[in-house]
């Protein structure tokens, strides 16, 4: 067995609720996936208030050091409370308070005493349990749909599934590529969970979660000891990947199909002042993108630099249907970065960019170790190098929903790798 894994902490606490370590982990996970936005902030909430009872309030440093940018980010947009309507500055309070919640509830769970096999059980079991609810959903209520029906209109009377199938298919891909094994003797299981967790993420038709996926694995399979020649070889690897996507999605319809639509990916978010409902709709988040610019643009000085502050809308132009409702203001937008240029100014673009940074170094840093420590490290980069991409298109760390089990996940990952007391060669067998 290659190297071993970080233990868990000490079970010698206080106070302790009997029935609530794995189980209450599982039901968590699964809420993180399915419940709407307001109850995973309350589930989160309730996560962190039984882990600070837990530990009697004396908890690690690293907690801090995990939350001090992200907390940062919510006060310093505190100034719009006063400038902009109430409702949408709280909102917006909210949207930059959930992640601090999630990532915090993530490292209480890895933090929680069970111990490092134990917890990524529980992910993968969760992980797998979400992936096949999913698929068995969309194999039997799209159907014929699913061979037939635009991939927009599927995502959109379906459902966009979750990040849980990205999260199962790397832990289980790593494992397997390792030889850890977290059920039993073989790693039978850990096979059929990378199977559901593939066939969950063919379903979601996301071009995000793949896109996500391909990262995880190029860091996992990164050769530290020879970065250069891994350079090399990982930039052949992508080369080759995008001739044969190029060819194989030349004749593919933009607006029908997967491949098409991600042919499309690029000149989708290009900004542009686009004309026309047809345009706005094909170049959606690129039109938003541009006049999400034009919004931080008509501010002063003081906006670029320090934002507009929570509240501020950006105005579209024009009345268009987004999720079933007509709407010309909106106060998000799939852009993370300028979401938070817009209300926290370049002030605020710098602090998420330096946590990006800060959560990335932290990963590499012991990515060089061998097994399962060095695989919990390259996770961990690997998913602050999701958040940096996942930022462009769909908000990333400040995506309310679709991104809420990355979150999570990149706290347990966290905990992982600042708080280890040691390994033990019994941790994973």
């Amino acid at each position: 067995m290659e190297g071993s894994i970080a233990a868990g902490i000490s079970r010698r606490e206080a106070f302790e609720l009997p029935g609530v370590d794995a189980a209450g982990m599982f039901l968590f996970l699964l809420a993180v996936s399915y419940l709407p936005a307001a109850g995973l902030t309350l589930a989160s909430a309730l996560v962190l208030a039984l882990y600070l009872l837990k530990k009697r309030f004396m908890v690690r440093r690293q907690l801090f050091g995990l939350l001090i940018i992200p907390s940062a980010l919510v006060a310093f947009g505190v100034f719009g409370l006063f400038r902009h309507p109430l409702y949408e500055a709280l909102k917006d309070g909210w949207y930059f308070t959930n992640p601090v919640l999630l990532l915090a509830a993530g490292f209480a769970l890895w933090d929680w005493g069970m111990g490092a096999r134990r917890t990524l059980r529980v992910f993968l079991a969760a992980a797998v349990a979400v992936s096949a609810v999913h698929a068995a959903y969309m194999l039997a209520f799209a159907g014929h749909d699913l061979l037939t029906m635009p991939v927009d209109l599927i995502r959109m009377k379906y459902g966009r599934g979750s990040f849980f199938p990205v999260v199962g298919a790397l832990i289980a891909y790593a494992c397997i590529r390792r030889g850890v094994r977290l059920f039993g003797r073989g790693l039978a299981f850990e096979y059929v969970s990378l199977a559901v967790c593939a066939a969950a993420l063919v379903l979601t038709f996301s071009r995000t979660f793949w896109i996500c996926l391909l990262v995880l694995v190029l860091v996992d399979a990164f050769d530290f000891r020879r970065p250069v020649r891994a350079a090399l070889v990982l930039a052949g690897s992508v080369a080759a990947l995008s001739a044969v996507f190029i060819l194989l999605s030349m004749h593919q319809d933009t607006r029908r199909t997967f491949l098409g639509k991600t042919a499309q990916s690029l000149t989708e978010v290009a900004p542009s002042s686009y004309t026309g409902q047809k345009e706005i709709a094909k170049h959606w988040r690129g039109y938003e993108t541009f006049m999400t610019l034009m919004t931080i643009a008509s501010g002063d000085g003081k906006d670029i630099a320090l934002g507009h502050g929570f509240g501020k809308s950006v105005d579209l132009g024009l009345y268009i249907d987004l999720g079933g409702e007509e709407m010309r203001y909106v106060s998000r937008v799939h852009n993370g970065y300028l979401y938070v240029i817009l209300k926290e100014g370049l002030a605020g673009l710098a602090l998420y960019l330096l946590f990006l940074a800060w959560v990335i170094r932290k990963g590499f840093g012991a990515a060089r170790e061998p097994g399962p420590g060095g695989m919990l490290a390259r996770a961990l980069s690997g998913m602050g190098l999701v958040l940096v991409l996942a930022s462009f298109v769909n908000g990333g760390l400040y995506n309310k929903y679709g991104m809420a089990t990355s979150v999570v996940f990149l706290g347990a990952l966290y905990a992982s790798v600042s708080c280890r007391v040691g390994y033990y060669s019994r941790e994973v067998s």
